[in-house]
């Protein structure tokens, strides 16, 4: 049905991949080596087109959902994000933040709320 491509999509596209392209491109940014650094770029860009192609799939199937199921998947992306904000808050070690350019538990709270 509709509306569970719509909640699948603002969960996975919407919180997750949108997520993985702020965080790639913080990785591209700060990580110590250069070579990673290149090798999220890469992907940070990747993971903006999936999560495009996620907020344009959310915008077309809430033109087409009922009120009460657009609250419904509201609902379950905001619940989405309040469950992977807890799996952030695990602290990456800082010779793995450094090396592959992770944010803290703390900014990657900020960023998961950015895209939220």
């Amino acid at each position: 049905a509709l509306v569970q491509l719509a909640i699948d999509n603002a969960v996975e596209g919407c919180v997750r991949e949108a997520y993985g392209a702020v965080v790639a491109a913080a990785q591209a940014a700060s990580a110590s080596d250069t070579q990673v650094r290149a090798t999220f770029s890469a992907i940070a860009r990747e993971e903006a087109e999936h999560a495009l192609l996620s907020l344009d799939l959310d915008a077309w199937a809430g033109s087409r959902l009922s009120p009460r199921d657009r609250r419904r998947v509201a609902a379950e992306r905001d619940e989405a994000s309040m469950r992977f904000a807890k799996e952030l808050e695990a602290e990456p070690t800082p010779g793995v933040r450094s090396l592959l350019g992770l944010p803290d538990a703390t900014r990657a709270q900020d960023l998961l709320r950015a895209i939220a």
